[in-house]
């Protein structure tokens, strides 16, 4: 809305600068851009909305803060500031940024980290931005740009995605909702932090696609709620660089018999009638089988000679614990 309200500027023609506003005010932000361009041609467009996307590199952003710490292993934003790779340049000082050129998507595969893709481009590219309904089009249809989308397609089917910071009323909402409907599935969902969202569409994309939503709602166009459903989600996500981050999740089977092994000592070795040597009996008799092939059976009487070699014993041990 901000860009449009700037760029309609450009036009002095009283009524068509009238009607340009009218889009706007229906939040017709692409169709509104797409007017301005007819007018005043895209050059001088780009002339006057470039300076509003010349950042503070000193500044903090609460969110951006937030999703650098994540251990996500790289970003593809559609916003055109440099907000996101200055944060993630702090934390991660390799860092690097790209386009979204058949050169820099040369660098896009499941493997890539660390690295801030802008898939619209920016005004340094003028003729690689996305930015008018023409050139949404252009990105989404033709086969111009066919490397473009067959990329993004490609990697986001091989990748868990996690979406954040759109709302339903931006430009981009739904072409990155197709994006999402396209590779969700019953085993790959996909997550997306959302704003103004119905409740019955939130279940709908569960239902349908297995898109996850978190939603938030915005004010007066501030996402200023996210900060603090990120700051919510922030304290069951490990930080980038936690030793826990690159770990292969458990085999699903070794994880089922751990919890069932750990409910047994729980319950058996818990109960206050137990002796102390009854406990490290247990104790050390789950330990022996453990190291036993589990497809062979097991005597009673092996596993006594097994325990008492552990326990180191000369005199046996008592039969009741056993």
């Amino acid at each position: 809305m901000q860009l449009c309200k700037i760029a309609v500027e450009l036009i002095t023609d009283v009524n068509k600068r009238k009607s340009v506003e009218e889009l706007i005010a229906q939040k017709a932000y692409i169709m509104a851009l797409d007017e301005i361009e007819k007018v005043a041609g895209i050059d001088a467009l780009l002339v006057k909305l470039a300076p509003l996307f010349v950042i503070n590199k000193y500044a903090i952003g609460d969110i951006y803060s937030r999703i650098v710490n994540w251990p996500f292993q790289s970003y593809l934003t559609t916003n055109y500031d440099d907000y996101l790779i200055s944060h993630l340049s702090r934390a991660e000082p390799g860092a690097a940024q790209r386009l979204n050129s058949p050169n820099d998507f040369q660098n896009l595969h499941s493997t890539t980290k660390n690295v801030v893709f802008k898939i619209h481009g920016d005004f340094t590219k003028p003729h690689d931005i996305v930015l008018t309904e023409k050139q949404y089009q252009e990105f989404i249809k033709s086969d111009k740009r066919h490397y473009w989308r067959e990329t993004i397609y490609t990697l986001l089917r091989m990748i868990d995605v996690v979406l954040i910071g759109y709302s339903a009323s931006d430009p981009d909402f739904k072409e990155q909702l197709e994006r999402a409907k396209k590779i969700a599935s019953q085993d790959h969902p996909v997550f997306m932090f959302a704003a103004d969202i119905a409740l019955d569409t939130i279940r709908e994309l569960y239902t349908k696609f297995n898109i996850r939503i978190v939603p938030y709602q915005t004010y007066n166009g501030s996402h200023d709620e996210l900060k603090k459903v990120l700051s919510r989600y922030s304290s069951f996500i490990p930080k980038r660089g936690a030793p826990t981050v690159g770990i292969e999740l458990p085999d699903p089977m070794i994880s089922a018999l751990a919890s069932s092994l750990h409910i047994f000592t729980k319950t058996r070795l818990g109960e206050n009638s137990g002796s102390c040597i009854t406990v490290s009996c247990a104790a050390q008799l789950l330990l022996i089988l453990s190291q036993i092939d589990e497809a062979r059976p097991v005597e009673i009487s092996e596993a006594q000679k097994l325990l008492k070699d552990k326990l180191y014993s000369k005199v046996g041990f008592d039969p009741e614990a056993m």
